[in-house]
């Protein structure tokens, strides 16, 4: 049986602007079952970025509960979430966050210092990992000797440094060219299908959200129900749209009817007006 591994639950994020309290998340109730590929989509403003901060364990929930593998996170102290960010979790950001000081092999090698690893094997999973999407002769390149999407796959590289158990992917392709950004997705699906990887992959895009092999919509900072989701994407009627369709049935079937009330009067005047036509003409009808 397939593990829990994420689990938010009632998970609300209130930000204090002034005196005025503004809620980014409200409720936030998301679980991610180890191995899944998981969209989670919505407009700008609807909470993504603050949702995958706290799957992330990046930021503290005003109320609620996080989970990772059954454990509850959000009671432990700074330095024990750092450690869990930097063994459990990879993150792929938008803008790479990549350091243009350092090379591609010394971006990825970078995480890998701060779990105590020693060089040797630091530079072969660095290599090995930059090998596996496609950057063997790009080692010792800087971000700004990299195309965009290069830096994406350096930045994949860097997620994949101590082995995580969950990528949190935010808008990977969002800064990407569509051929780049697929073939970005690509590798996310084969780490996902190949190397059993749970992948959370934030977006606004619902092309890309189909990917993966479940979505879901995020709306005022909280899940949108499976229902809501297919009324907004016009795949179910709305309580509304169902009223309007019987509306215009009982009105099609009413204007049927007098239609045919009418066809069975004008066909009775009719033929009481040939019948006097004929007496006129020759008396009694034979």
């Amino acid at each position: 049986m397939t593990k829990e591994l994420i689990e938010l639950d009632d998970v609300w994020k209130i930000y204090q602007m002034g005196e005025v309290e503004v809620p980014a998340l409200r409720g936030l109730n998301f679980k991610v079952k180890e191995g899944e590929f998981v969209s989670i989509i919505g407009p700008s403003g609807s909470g993504k970025s603050t949702a995958m901060n706290m799957i992330g364990v990046l930021d503290f929930p005003s109320k609620g509960k996080i989970y990772l593998e059954g454990k509850d996170i959000t009671r432990l102290s700074e330095s024990d979430l750092a450690q869990i960010r930097g063994k459990k979790i990879g993150f792929i950001f938008q803008q790479f966050n990549l350091i243009n000081t350092l090379s591609a092999i010394e971006n990825v090698m970078l995480p890998m210092i701060f779990q105590d690893i020693d060089e040797d094997a630091r530079v072969k999973k660095a290599t090995e990992l930059l090998e596996m999407v496609e950057l063997g002769k790009r080692l010792h390149h800087k971000p700004t000797e990299l195309s965009g999407g290069q830096q994406q796959r350096v930045a994949i590289a860097r997620a994949l440094a101590n082995d995580p158990d969950v990528i949190l992917a935010d808008e990977p392709t969002g800064n990407l060219d569509s051929k780049t950004g697929t073939n970005v997705l690509g590798f996310l699906k084969k780490l996902n299908r190949e190397k059993g990887k749970t992948v959370v992959m934030v977006t606004h895009d619902d092309k890309l959200a189909m990917e993966a092999e479940r979505i879901e919509r995020l709306m005022d900072g909280t899940m949108m129900s499976k229902k809501e989701a297919e009324e907004l994407n016009g795949l179910r009627p709305t309580a509304s749209k169902k009223k309007s369709k019987k509306n215009v049935a009982k009105q099609s079937s009413s204007i049927k009817r007098s239609s045919k009330k009418s066809a069975s009067k004008n066909s009775i005047k009719s033929s009481k007006k040939k019948s006097a036509l004929k007496r006129g003409k020759g008396g009694r009808i034979k």
